[in-house]
């Protein structure tokens, strides 16, 4: 389970800032445990994310697979924007 105290990577407890390898890490618990039959409320509060986030993945699941939602997308802005 997420403990904000011994977040050790540095960034907030919501994700935002964390490294491609947890974000990824992340989703793919999210998606497990969603098939399992766990709500979006408990998944969010087990993996320290917000549970619109996890109802998101799991929405990108059903529309374009569990493994591209698993991967991820680019993040951050394109040089020149």
């Amino acid at each position: 389970m997420f403990d904000p105290k011994t977040y050790s990577f540095g960034v907030m407890p919501d994700g935002r800032r964390a490294e491609s390898a947890i974000q990824k890490d992340r989703r793919q618990k999210a998606l497990k445990m969603r098939d399992e039959g766990a709500t979006f409320a408990a998944i969010a509060k087990g993996l320290g994310v917000h549970a619109r986030t996890v109802q998101h993945w799991c929405a990108q699941a059903r529309e374009v697979g569990a493994e591209a939602v698993i991967k991820g997308g680019r993040r951050g802005a394109t040089v020149g924007d």
